[in-house]
């Protein structure tokens, strides 16, 4: 990894360009000269001196590939979250439209490094009644008891803690992609 940014590359070719010696000007930013040099012949050629970064360019422009990822947690939100399968059907139908060309496994793991706000996950399986508790359900189950409690005259040396350790009453969740 060079340990100069692009801006200081920058900057040092406009300062040999503009007459300083490279040798110099190479020292002072910790540029390495071979590389520096290459970069000052492509500026006197007119090519871009912005290094590019590497590999092949991302298969949807910006902004497509930020409407996929807030599809993603939009799937999220409503209970219906995306998985790897379906993310790479969606934009491989899209992209197959654009080019003829279909999508792989590899573009999905670039796609996940480009945006680190979404990450694989094992989703919870849990129940649509379990899911839509509100606080009103909560108290009337509370002044229910209460009142069963009363009417029935029940001690409290009959009441017994139970949680739901070990109760396992959906399978398993699937892989899903979530913010």
């Amino acid at each position: 990894m060079p340990s100069y940014t692009n801006d200081e590359l920058l900057a040092a070719v406009r300062r040999v360009l503009a007459g300083e010696h490279a040798p110099t000007v190479s020292k002072q930013t910790r540029i390495h000269y071979r590389t520096f040099m290459n970069w000052v012949a492509k500026a006197k050629n007119g090519d871009p001196v912005a290094p590019s970064r590497r590999g092949p360019p991302p298969a949807l422009h910006p902004e497509p590939e930020q409407n996929l990822v807030e599809w993603v947690i939009g799937r999220q939100y409503v209970g219906f979250p995306a998985k790897r399968q379906g993310i790479i059907q969606k934009t491989g139908d899209i992209y197959a439209m654009m080019t003829g060309k279909t999508l792989d496994q590899g573009w999905y793991r670039r796609f996940l490094k480009r945006h680190p706000i979404l990450s694989g996950r094992t989703s919870e399986s849990i129940t649509k009644a379990r899911n839509s508790v509100t606080m009103t359900d909560v108290t009337r189950l509370f002044t229910t008891l209460c009142k069963v409690l009363v009417e029935h005259k029940i001690s409290s040396s009959r009441l017994f803690n139970m949680d739901e350790t070990a109760f396992d009453t959906n399978k398993g969740g699937k892989r899903v992609v979530a913010r």
